[in-house]
């Protein structure tokens, strides 16, 4: 009993010991951790599932702004690589996503300012994000749960990030810029970073959208190009080749899930763009659950690159101060548990004999001796072992690099060869499919202007007829206004003057109809001439069209080439692994390798028939847009019309309410020559009743006289009572004279 306790102790004690070492070994490993730790808040958010395609028409793209018009952001802190051989592992590792991905459909799209990027989510949660710009698409590459892009690529560079600063720059041919030049473009560093960062929170935002099958069809090989001229980049450049072959084993291994989901997602797209995309659309490649399907990448080269440039200075003496003063902690705990342990032996050895203590020292070394035997034992044989294992593991991957690298480099080569056969057959119909543009765009301005030369004619013919139609109104109501200043006396001069602009109006009547005459002689020559420039436009049209055929051929014909390529390649890579492996398995898999060449030779032709189909409907939607802008012309030319016919009825308008206002002013004249008639009138009335009142006067003042005179002789006579003397048969006549000339008042 007494045995066992001590025993205890001593355990306990050793693991004590044991723990104070651990503590001064947790700073050590830390400083190997990589400085490109992943944000944990953009980590820990939750992976937004994935959306299937939705059929109907393609829809216009826009395009995103390039760098020199995103909005201003801080430049890009630039660091160097401590080591120039790591100058690849961003490249490469953005090539290897690229690859997986092949050319299977977005997992869904985005509104951002107007634009919709496109996203594809990896099982491990890395992203890429696609944005269309204007000489092709722009390209951001996360690892797993980082808001931070460690590679944005655009049509003429690409720019390798480690965390928020800028390591390296490539050119378009894959090779690494001088770092004067990598300061240079610091500016536009920055402002991709800004805009990867916007849209990675944009991207797991609500704005999400369901991708377009009509738009990924249109756009599918343009974006799988961009593998393409990867691979030829990596086959040019021989730093990139050996970093790319001395991690291919690993990343192949770590990306064999996903190419393989990838592949089933591109032919599940296939097959519903064969049926036309009838019937429900193909599942995305991974589920609502793919986010956290997480891979840890066990030292993985290309990925977890850490910090290019090592610790800082100042970062390194902190660490060793931490360091150290770790350490000492661990040693002062050390010396501590050791001198209790002391302690406890000398306790112990009070209470027991000196026998008692040389048996126990005695056992206590027999097991001591015993179990480093059977450790040392143990440990040599795991050591044994996994020297075996590793010198199996070493020989299986050297001879299956050597034929991975045969077969990558045959599979380089061929896709060299075929990206420039496609490249040249691109070039070749882009040429003829510009001229073709170049002579429709000719042959369409020639017919705007003869359709302008004719609307023109067709204008000053109106304009002319308006003209008459104006002089024919402007004479009769020249003669309204003659005969209405004619019974008028006091307008007689306005209606010589009236007569004197009739007589104007006629001339140019006369000289308008002259002119009209010649217009159409010049309408009619323009018509022809217009009808013969229609028909060279129509001719040129149709060569144009039967240059785009050929150039659609040619380009099926490369297209072909390439696709014959990439298989011969992929039947070489199969052979080479297949042979890397027993003979036993290599028939079965021989036959299993022809089912797939028949398979893919089959889905070949269907995708050939799919293609055809295509261009096909593409020439039928030509057709119908040529219809379209047919009718949009003739649409024009009915405006066109419509407002000619607006403006003549304008004038007809402005020309009637000229008359209207002349006619008033007319009428207004012979109001105001009435009204000075009267005028005149009402004073000689006025004139005679004064002098008639004067007249009256007179009279008046005459016979008051005679009057007085008369009644003179009687006033010495005595009145006769018998009332008012008789009047005079004179005085009644001379009363009714004075009422008759009496004037009236009117």
């Amino acid at each position: 009993m007494t045995q066992s306790i001590k025993i205890s102790a001593h355990a306990g004690a050793s693991a004590l010991v044991l723990a104070g070492l651990m503590l001064v070994a947790l700073p050590l490993a830390g400083c190997n951790k990589g400085a490109n730790t992943p944000g944990a808040s953009a980590g820990a958010a939750a992976a937004p599932p994935a959306l299937p395609l939705t059929a109907g028409v393609e829809t216009p793209v826009v395009a995103a702004p390039p760098a020199s018009a995103l909005p201003p952001a801080p430049r890009a802190r630039v660091t160097r690589l401590a080591d120039p051989r790591q100058s690849y592992a961003y490249l490469d590792q953005a090539y290897y996503m690229s690859d997986a991905l092949a050319d299977a459909p977005p997992d869904y799209g985005f509104d951002y300012g107007g634009v919709r990027p496109w996203v594809w989510r990896g099982a491990d949660r890395s992203y890429r994000v696609a944005e269309p710009v204007q000489d092709g698409y722009r390209y951001y590459y996360y690892r797993p749960g980082a808001d931070n892009p460690y590679l944005v690529q655009d049509p003429q560079y690409a720019y390798a990030y480690d965390g928020d600063q800028l390591a390296v720059v490539y050119d378009r041919d894959g090779r690494v810029l001088p770092p004067e030049e990598v300061n240079r473009r610091s500016d536009y560093g920055g402002r991709y970073l800004a805009r990867a960062r916007s849209l990675y929170e944009a991207s797991l935002g609500s704005q999400r959208r369901s991708v377009e099958a009509a738009n990924w069809a249109a756009r599918r090989s343009q974006i799988d190009a961009q593998r393409a001229n990867w691979a030829a980049q990596q086959a040019r450049e021989s730093e990139w080749r050996a970093y790319h072959d001395e991690h291919q084993a690993q990343e192949d291994a770590y990306w064999r899930q996903e190419r393989a989901q990838r592949q089933d997602s591109a032919a599940r797209f296939d097959t519903w763009r064969q049926s036309r995309f009838e019937g429900a659309p193909p599942p995305p490649a991974w589920s609502q659950g793919a986010g956290d399907n997480r891979r840890e990448r066990q030292g993985q080269p290309g990925f977890g690159f850490g910090p290019p440039t090592g610790p800082s200075p100042a970062q390194q003496a902190a660490q060793a101060a931490q360091g150290a003063a770790q350490q000492q902690a661990a040693q002062q705990l050390a010396a501590q548990q050791l001198a209790a342990q002391q302690a406890a032996e000398r306790d112990r050895a009070m209470n027991r004999s000196a026998a008692d203590q040389a048996v126990l020292a005695q056992q206590q070394a027999a097991a001591r001796a015993q179990a480093q035997a059977q450790a040392l034992a143990q440990s040599e044989a795991q050591l044994r072992v996994q020297q075996a294992q590793a010198n199996n593991a070493r020989l299986a991957a050297q001879q299956a690099e050597q034929a991975r690298s045969q077969a990558d480099a045959a599979h380089r080569a061929q896709a060299v060869q075929a990206q420039q056969q496609a490249q040249q057959a691109l070039a070749a119909r882009n040429a003829q499919v510009e001229a073709a543009k170049q002579a429709e765009l000719r042959a369409r301005d020639q017919a705007t202007a003869a359709h302008q030369a004719q609307l023109q004619a067709d204008q000053q013919a109106q304009a002319a007829r308006r003209n008459q139609a104006a002089q024919a109104q402007a004479q009769a109501q020249a003669q309204a206004r003659q005969q209405a200043e004619l019974r008028a006396h006091a307008q007689a001069d306005a209606a010589h003057q009236a007569q004197v602009q009739a007589e104007q109006q006629a001339q140019a009547a006369r000289r308008n109809q002259a002119l009209q005459a010649q217009g159409q002689a010049q309408a009619q020559a323009q018509a022809r001439a217009q009808a013969q420039l229609q028909a060279q436009a129509r001719q040129q049209a149709e060569g144009a069209r039967q240059a785009e055929l050929r150039a659609h051929a040619q380009a099926d014909a490369a297209h072909q080439a390439q696709v014959q390529a990439e298989q011969q390649a992929q039947a070489a890579r199969r052979n080479q692994a297949l042979q890397a492996q027993g003979q036993a398995q290599a028939q079965a898999r021989a036959q299993a390798q022809l089912q797939a060449q028949a398979q893919a030779r089959q889905q070949a032709e269907g995708a050939r028939q799919a293609e055809l189909r295509a261009h096909a409907q593409a020439d039928a939607a030509r057709q119908a847009q040529l219809q379209v802008e047919a009718g949009r012309r003739a649409q024009a030319e009915a405006q066109s019309q419509a407002r000619a016919q607006q403006q003549a009825q304008a004038a007809q308008q402005a020309q009637m309410q000229q008359a209207q206002e002349q006619a008033a002013a007319a009428r207004q004249a012979a109001v105001q020559t009435r009204l000075q008639a009267d005028a005149s009138r009402k004073a000689q009335i006025q004139a005679q009743a004064a002098q008639a009142q004067q007249q009256q006067r007179v009279a008046q003042a005459a016979r008051a006289e005679a009057a007085h005179s008369a009644a003179a002789p009687q006033a010495a006579a005595p009145p006769k009572p018998q009332g008012p003397p008789p009047k005079a048969k004179g005085d009644d006549q001379e009363h009714k004279d004075k009422k008759k000339d009496e004037p009236q008042n009117p």
